[in-house]
């Protein structure tokens, strides 16, 4: 692949990836806590971190898969220069605020719509009618928090464990990247 096509592939892709179809959302290398520890799809630590790609369709969907156990939140964020403490927590920000009644292996999905500024959550599949999340703005993206020993797994565009359509969520997709046309 010659050089000109490599500048083209963002920081997390490669051409193995595109060419595997492989999923292109991923946690962004760069939008992250200083104490989050990351790889293309895990986060562990303290702190919050961004996916690599923000939203650009109305109505999106991801998971997170609970591989530890701690405090954590999942959400919306807009980039910011302070990527600590939890989601939620200012006015860039917006996210589920878990209690004790989530365990290892649990699956949440968080439903994106930004026709009607809203997030919704799902908890192996049952949604969680009151934790909707309102006055969700901007330019966003698909974010988690972590903290005291928690450790996610998020699925920004796979094949889903719980597939929207089987939520009632018509025209949910998985995170879809902006592309630019040369």
């Amino acid at each position: 692949m010659g050089q000109c096509c490599k500048a083209m592939l963002g920081r997390n892709e490669s051409y193995d990836e595109l060419s595997n179809n492989n999923p292109l959302v991923v946690l962004d290398q760069k939008w992250h806590g200083p104490k989050v520890k990351i790889s293309s799809f895990t986060i562990s630590g303290t702190g919050i971190a961004l996916a690599s790609s923000a939203i650009h369709q109305s109505r999106a969907y991801y998971e997170v898969a609970i591989k530890g156990e701690g405090k954590f939140s999942v959400g919306v964020s807009q980039r910011q220069k302070q990527m600590n403490g939890q989601l939620g927590g200012n006015k860039k920000s917006w996210g589920l605020q878990p209690n004790a009644k989530f365990k290892v292996d649990d699956v949440i999905g968080i439903a994106i719509d930004l026709d009607t500024s809203t997030l919704r959550f799902f908890h192996n599949g049952k949604e969680l009618e009151q934790e909707s999340v309102r006055g969700v703005k901007g330019l966003i993206y698909p974010a988690v928090s972590v903290s005291d020993g928690a450790k996610l797994d998020c699925n920004f565009s796979q094949t889903f464990t719980h597939d929207p359509l089987k939520l009632g969520l018509m025209g949910f997709d998985g995170i879809i990247p902006a592309r630019d046309v040369l």
